[in-house]
């Protein structure tokens, strides 16, 4: 559909005309009739859902340095252990 009947169609709806998708290749754009705040405001709340079941990765690392003691270097062996058996 050309785009200057779809700006009518969207005019006469009065809605707003939103482009999707676009391939350059074919030169085809995907677009659609929809109030764009309301558009906006669904597409955040479906984000922040996403963002809600995702589950977070904690990493966690030890440093050593080249002139560490024997008491720290026993410590931080140990803490190393007890993240590994997490």
């Amino acid at each position: 559909m050309p785009r200057l009947k779809a700006l009518e169609m969207a005019q006469t709806q009065h809605v707003d005309l939103v482009q999707m998708s676009y391939d350059a290749e074919k030169q085809v754009c995907t677009a659609r009739l929809v109030d764009y705040g309301k558009f906006m405001y669904l597409k955040k709340k479906t984000e922040q859902e996403k963002k809600k079941h995702q589950q977070k990765r904690e990493q966690k690392e030890l440093k050593f340095g080249y002139t560490i003691g024997e008491n720290d270097l026993d410590l931080k062996t140990k803490k190393a252990e007890e993240f590994l058996k997490d």
